[in-house]
């Protein structure tokens, strides 16, 4: 039997070799990544300094340590406790020519959990004495994403979902829901504005009930560059993208890195 590298070196037992993980090794430092992360957490800084979410690209070619970056400033936010900051990460997954912001809002939504929303819609009308319906009403955000939160009331943090919290849940992602008159939805989401008040509204759920910054984080968005070029879909991206780096924005942040070679 061939001597293994761990063995050689006398490695961890959960280590087979040298080669890091971007998860699990988030809060080491090296050396290739160090400028992009002193950038990072200067642009952190920055941010919360002046009271305004956290929004940025990292660029950098292939293999530069831009996933590992990012997964160490979730690590080095968590230790910096000034700093309250809710970080969600996904990595940009399969995209179809005609893609929308679906396919993020889907895995960010599934990254947070439907208990976790439960849980903030409930806290949010203990802490607030209002109930999330009329809070998210006072923010802008549009009817029927605001009936859809509504209905996390329904289902008490702990239990089992009932039916229509899960259909809420669901129609929130941008998916087609079975049976979505007698659930109460009229439409499934497609606006870049309704996807954004999603985001929206969240981020002001995280604020009020946790006192913390939501951070959205999608990684190898350079998988982007598959979508058709086509007016409606660049339009949209253009449009979500848009609301989402404005400076209206407060509710949330959100970072995008960004490979490629040259």
């Amino acid at each position: 039997m061939p001597q293994l590298l761990k063995d050689w070196f006398c490695l961890h037992p959960d280590r087979q070799n040298f080669k890091p993980n971007a998860r699990t090794d988030r809060e080491l430092i090296f050396c290739h990544t160090d400028k992009i992360e002193i950038q990072a957490q200067n642009s952190i800084e920055r941010s919360f300094a002046i009271g305004e979410p956290v929004k940025m690209i990292i660029y950098g070619n292939w293999g530069v340590g831009k996933t590992h970056a990012v997964h160490h400033i979730s690590w080095w936010l968590e230790q910096h406790q000034d700093y309250t900051a809710k970080t969600v990460f996904v990595e940009v997954g399969d995209i179809t020519k005609k893609s929308k912001f679906d396919v993020l809002l889907r895995r960010f939504l599934d990254e947070i959990t439907l208990d976790e929303i439960i849980r903030l819609v409930s806290e949010y009308t203990v802490k607030t004495r209002v109930t999330a319906r009329d809070g998210l009403r006072s923010i802008g955000v549009g009817h029927d994403i605001v009936e859809a939160y509504f209905k996390f009331i329904m289902s008490p943090p702990g239990q089992t979902p009932v039916p229509a919290t899960e259909h809420a849940f669901e129609h929130l992602k941008g998916g087609n829901v079975r049976d979505a008159a007698s659930s109460g939805i009229t439409s499934r989401l497609e606006q870049s504005t309704e996807f954004y008040d999603v985001l929206k509204a969240i981020g002001h759920l995280y604020q009020t009930v946790d006192d913390t910054n939501l951070i959205l984080i999608a990684d190898e968005a350079a998988k982007l560059d598959d979508l058709e070029a086509d007016e409606a879909t660049s339009s949209h991206w253009q449009a979500i993208n848009r609301l989402i780096f404005d400076d209206a924005n407060s509710y949330f942040g959100f970072i995008y890195t960004l490979g490629g070679s040259g």
